[in-house]
């Protein structure tokens, strides 16, 4: 059976206005597809470029949060910041599978259709990672007295973290910087928080750690080296509890 692929940009107005124009054809459900990003081409398939519009997407966001609440609407927003290639089109048949069997707050308990089930994975997969780099984050003080935070996520998840550290720390200037996708979250002191997509960053500038925290950063490295007990060393549940992955931005592991 021929398919009709709608193929939007990875960004949240891209994918939204996807879903408009995906409702807006009338081709049939079971016929489109929704595709973020660059796709491989496949045979017998009709592809739709979807230019992202502003305007589609906050209907769709209105729509969203009108019928299925808000907290429903951020578990699609936690699925549309993943790094899953198939996430546009979950959330798109999800979206389907809620309307059209009137499910409301219930959305992702509709765990039957594997699409729900699949937006049910990717949501907890993008949680659990928020969860531990909210934990594992480490700042460190800039000559100029920025606080300054690396992290390397596999998913999309600075606009989790930036409303939880500025809650946290609302005098301070601070800076998270994402190093997979180069983009900035920044805090000025008694202001709101922003994103920012960035070239890179100064190497310089990360380098440029105050005398304080140089010598916090020495102090703390010794304190976890001095109350570690040798014998009872267990590296397989260190990994387990403290993944490789998140070590490499973390002042003990420096």
């Amino acid at each position: 059976m021929e398919k009709t692929v709608f193929i939007c940009e990875d960004t949240l107005e891209g994918i939204f206005t996807g879903i408009y124009d995906a409702y807006a054809s009338r081709i049939g459900h079971d016929k489109c597809e929704l595709a973020a990003g660059d796709v491989p081409l496949e045979m017998f398939c009709d592809y739709i470029q979807v230019l992202p519009s502003k305007e589609k997407a906050e209907k769709v966001i209105r729509t969203l949060k009108k019928q299925f609440g808000e907290e429903r609407f951020y578990d699609l927003y936690y699925v549309l910041c993943s790094n899953r290639e198939d996430k546009a089109d979950v959330v798109y048949k999800t979206v389907v599978v809620g309307l059209s069997n009137d499910l409301h707050q219930n959305l992702l308990d509709h765990l039957s259709n594997p699409y729900v089930a699949r937006a049910f994975e990717i949501r907890r997969n993008v949680a659990n990672e928020v969860m531990h780099i909210r934990e594992f984050i480490r700042f460190q003080e800039l000559e100029n007295g920025l606080l300054l935070s690396k992290i390397t996520p596999q998913n999309n998840i600075l606009p989790f973290l930036m409303p939880h550290f500025a809650d946290r720390f609302p005098l301070e200037n601070f800076m998270i910087y994402d190093e997979n996708r180069k983009l900035a979250g920044l805090h000025q002191s008694r202001h709101n928080w922003c994103l920012a997509q960035t070239e890179g960053l100064n190497p310089k500038l990360s380098s440029s750690r105050s005398e304080q925290e140089r010598f916090y950063g020495d102090l703390f490295r010794l304190f976890c080296k001095t109350i570690a007990i040798k014998p009872r060393e267990n590296l397989n549940l260190q990994r387990q509890m403290l993944p490789l992955r998140f070590r490499n931005n973390m002042t003990e592991f420096q």
